[in-house]
């Protein structure tokens, strides 16, 4: 599976320069230079609470213009400089990244979402002692973090996750190669194939999160297991599962794989082609982790060699045989 950078990470400690889409957007560029400049030099002073509000400016001013990289840009060096701030300006950069998803155009408005989902994600586990022992309310405050419960703060992550992929048919339509300064390192065209667009980028985000994440919600629904052969199955029989049945709404394993779902029915239709692979490869592998079948293994196995079949002529399927022969020899794989 593809690894992603933390976009709060990488974005904000480092110098960004989005790739452009236009002409317009270059201008749009040169145009916040000397603003930013300025922002640099209150930084070097440590003055960041002017700096943040020059930052806030800016934020304005790119959704004013649909000036995309900046959009996100300001938004990162805001949350950036909240962090050298008070708890109290963390919180309140919290808010304002949630209002500044209202007057984004998209894409800015999915990234934002899935930035936000990150950022809620990240402050419940930096004060997580404050929320150990505090119950739900059901008219709790919605405006101030600190008196959320755990339940609260999942409920709006995955709220914020499920919008960043909410607007598919236009998503798709991005290259994601124009959003390089998001990824880890910097990949061949091949691995753009795999990962062609922005939907992509943001489905395997919101997949990472809940892979990763484990929610001891005290009172949520009982969930079934990864108990069926055709989640292993090919992805035709994979669609025909009713995830519902198994799903209650804040089960991290089954928010993947209803992702999984649908970035396999955008790929239905496609006779070959590597993204489609990647999809499949990439949900087997996430099957054998989180199934609790006796026969995983096998059905793990016989789907690797299903796909390196279907793929034979295909460069790309060389990835699956790796995993066959590493599986053979017993190897420990980092999935």
């Amino acid at each position: 599976m593809i690894k992603w950078l933390s976009v709060v990470f990488v974005l904000c400690t480092s110098e960004w320069t989005m790739s452009q889409n236009s002409q317009q957007d270059m201008m749009n560029v040169v145009d916040f230079e000397s603003a930013w400049k300025t922002v640099d030099s209150l930084e070097r002073e440590g003055l960041y609470r002017q700096a943040l509000e020059k930052v806030n400016g800016i934020f304005d001013e790119a959704c004013a213009e649909g000036a995309h990289s900046q959009i996100i840009k300001s938004t990162l060096f805001s949350l950036k400089y909240n962090e050298n701030l008070e708890e109290e300006d963390v919180v309140n950069g919290i808010i304002r990244l949630e209002k500044s998803i209202t007057s984004a155009p998209s894409p800015s408005k999915e990234i934002l979402h899935s930035l936000t989902g990150e950022v809620l994600w990240s402050y419940y586990n930096q004060h997580r002692w404050k929320f150990e022992d505090r119950t739900y309310v059901e008219n709790a405050d919605n405006s101030d973090i600190r008196t959320w419960d755990l339940k609260r703060i999942v409920e709006r992550i995955v709220y914020h996750y499920s919008q960043s992929m909410s607007n598919p048919s236009a998503l798709v339509n991005y290259n994601l190669a124009d959003f390089t300064e998001m990824l880890e390192e910097n990949f061949s065209p091949e691995t753009f194939n795999a990962r062609p667009s922005l939907y992509h980028f943001l489905a395997y985000r919101a997949i990472e999160f809940y892979e990763s994440a484990s929610f001891d919600i005290p009172g949520a629904a009982e969930t079934k297991a990864i108990d069926n052969p055709s989640f292993f199955g090919a992805s035709a029989d994979f669609l025909k599962i009713d995830i519902s049945g198994y799903n209650d709404a804040l089960n991290p394993t089954f928010k993947a794989i209803e992702i999984f779902q649908l970035l396999t029915r955008l790929h239905q239709t496609e006779k070959s082609s590597q993204a489609k692979f990647a999809v499949e490869l990439d949900r087997i592998i996430f099957m054998r982790n989180k199934a609790v079948m006796s026969n995983k293994e096998e059905l793990y196995y016989n789907a690797l060699v299903r796909i390196e079949t279907e793929n034979a002529q295909k460069n790309y399927s060389t990835e699956a045989t790796y995993y066959r022969a590493a599986y053979h020899a017993g190897l420990a794989i980092n999935y």
